[in-house]
């Protein structure tokens, strides 16, 4: 009997689809990964600074060049969104969504919480170049159906194809199913609020505080890490703030097929970038009201 993601491939072509990319986002983050964990650490590293004050390195710049290369090769008529090079139109209807090094602020420093994103959506833009129009959200996306995040320097990733279950592979090779936490009470919650200083910087001290009263425990992991983390149930939410379209769109399928929900703070989509809730289905109601 075929597995369940394979028999949903075999009839849903949005599905193989995706399927058929996440095979190669797999195979090409393998190549960025292992290009990361040879300056992991190096004191030879150079960081430079963006226009907008964030850091960079080679390994950013290069990172991107192979998944794009990875992209244009297998899939020419995608469109790609990375964080150091920006927006490649595409025909096909599909667009990768990629932070090739989250959290490099971690990497140039020697801390193992940076990984690869890589979103995979459909359904916006036109297809195939016969100037159809897919249909598309009010703000131009399609459905994100295939996320993968992998953290190379604690040897874990996880992955999902809309609509067939998401997988958790640990550090000690296993493949689990991931499920995030049943906990729907902000009292009863660990929560993950990515870097605790950018409540101030945004203005939004007033509910770090409020947070910082009500939950179980508050943990600052930040970087894609912490949302891993929610997707398997070692942590129960996060609360982010500051987040781009490549820092969440690879965790959205990953994170509601694991039975939770990743959205902005008003309940909207989170590829608008800003301000992230993710958790339990309960939880992220709960915290919205927290907010």
């Amino acid at each position: 009997m075929p597995a369940p993601a394979a028999a949903a491939a075999a009839h849903d072509p949005r599905t193989a689809g995706a399927t058929a990319r996440l095979e190669v986002a797999r195979a090409a983050a393998a190549e960025v990964a292992e290009l990361a964990m040879g300056w992991y650490e190096s004191p030879h590293l150079k960081v430079e600074e963006k226009p907008d004050g964030s850091p960079v390195t080679p390994v950013d710049k290069a990172g991107e060049r192979i998944l794009r290369r990875a992209v244009g090769h297998h899939f020419p008529n995608d469109a790609f969104l990375g964080e150091e090079e920006g927006e490649t139109e595409g025909t096909s209807g599909w667009r990768w969504i990629v932070d090739p090094i989250d959290g490099t602020r971690s990497f140039a420093t020697g801390l193992p919480t940076f990984g690869i994103l890589i979103g995979i959506e459909h359904g916006a833009g036109t297809a195939g170049g016969t100037g159809a129009t897919l249909a598309a959200d009010e703000h131009g996306h399609g459905e994100v159906l295939a996320g993968l995040a992998v953290f190379p320097a604690v040897r874990e990733a996880v992955e999902a194809v809309r609509g067939c279950g998401a997988t958790w592979t640990t550090a000690t090779g296993m493949k689990l199913a991931c499920r995030v936490s049943d906990v729907a009470r902000v009292e009863d919650a660990t929560l993950d609020l990515a870097s605790p200083r950018s409540f101030e910087t945004y203005g939004h001290l007033d509910v770090r505080e409020r947070l910082d009263r009500t939950a179980r425990r508050l943990r600052g992991w930040d970087d894609g890490l912490g949302f891993s983390w929610v997707a398997t149930g070692r942590v129960d939410g996060a609360v982010a703030l500051g987040q781009n379209p490549w820092d969440v769109a690879a965790f959205m399928p990953v994170i509601e097929e694991a039975g939770g929900a990743i959205t902005a703070w008003d309940g909207g989509d989170p590829r608008r970038g800003g301000r992230i809730l993710a958790g339990s289905r309960g939880l992220v109601a709960a915290l919205r009201r927290e907010i």
